[in-house]
């Protein structure tokens, strides 16, 4: 199972640009559109367990073309930000490169609003939430992998080399994990959907249970003791006190049952 978050669809946001007449409403509906389909077409893939790298390579191009849209339709920046952080994401390892720079203008694109972001709180709050579950995406198919070699091992066990990797993901996640609380604190000063709001911790409740199966996976080193394994935990700790922090209830039998494809539907409302 690989625990995902969906940001998909997308909204026009504010106003085009005088010069631009009609052009940018209609240039972010067309890479709405299209990032529509090929998320669509991604899911229908990975259901039937075909290769996406050919849809994930037009993920990729649609974030830069959104991104450079946004260059040239300023006053609707924030929107087209949004379309190419959500395609970056979804394009995997085919849009790594274009996350970061296209999360660095986007936020910056935000900050430069009127009202502190009021004017755009779903586009603004969605553009920082993809660069974290980028993150956690990434890092979940690494640890996939290590689960899988366990699986395939004669006693279900895995080599002391693979501990170093293991702790690599632990902290990779507490850096996601932080990223997202970082994002829902800064979202409740503003005018964002309460649906908006619920999903981004539910995101950080997915990485918490990766986090949960990462430590777990640490369990079948092999020569691991109680007491090694304990002196592991502490980056688990950490996301676990952050959710707390925040009332988010980690207490139930189904907290980590989560599907591998999230309910998208929150995303797609303007």
């Amino acid at each position: 199972m690989k625990p995902r978050s969906a940001l998909t669809a997308l909204f026009v946001a504010g106003t085009a640009m005088a010069a631009a007449g009609c052009g940018c409403p209609r240039q972010l509906d067309g890479l709405r559109k299209e990032l529509d389909e090929l998320y669509a077409a991604k899911l229908q893939a990975v259901s039937a367990s075909q290769s996406v790298a050919v849809t994930e390579a037009k993920l990729a191009a649609v974030a830069a073309h959104a991104q450079q849209g946004a260059a040239e339709c300023k006053e609707m920046a924030p929107a087209f930000y949004r379309v190419a952080a959500v395609a970056a994401w979804q394009a995997d390892g085919a849009g790594a490169a274009l996350m970061n720079p296209i999360s660095t203008q986007g936020i910056a694109a935000c900050a430069a609003l009127p009202a502190k972001d009021n004017t755009a709180p779903r586009d603004c709050t969605l553009i920082r939430i993809a660069g974290p579950m980028a993150l956690q995406d990434e890092l979940t198919a690494k640890q996939l992998a290590v689960r899988k070699q366990a699986e395939q091992s004669s006693n279900g066990k895995l080599p002391a080399s693979d501990l170093p990797q293991l702790r690599q993901l632990l902290e990779g996640y507490v850096a996601a994990s932080t990223q997202l609380a970082a994002v829902r604190q800064g979202a409740r000063g503003l005018d964002s959907p309460q649906t908006l709001l619920e999903q981004t911790d539910r995101q950080r409740l997915i990485i918490y249970c990766n986090a949960v199966e990462t430590f777990g996976l640490m369990g079948r080193i092999e020569g691991m003791t109680f007491a090694q394994l304990a002196g592991e935990r502490p980056p688990l700790d950490a996301i676990k006190a952050s959710l707390q922090d925040d009332a988010i209830d980690i207490s139930g039998p189904d907290t980590c049952r989560v599907s591998p494809t999230q309910d998208a539907a929150f995303l797609t409302a303007p």
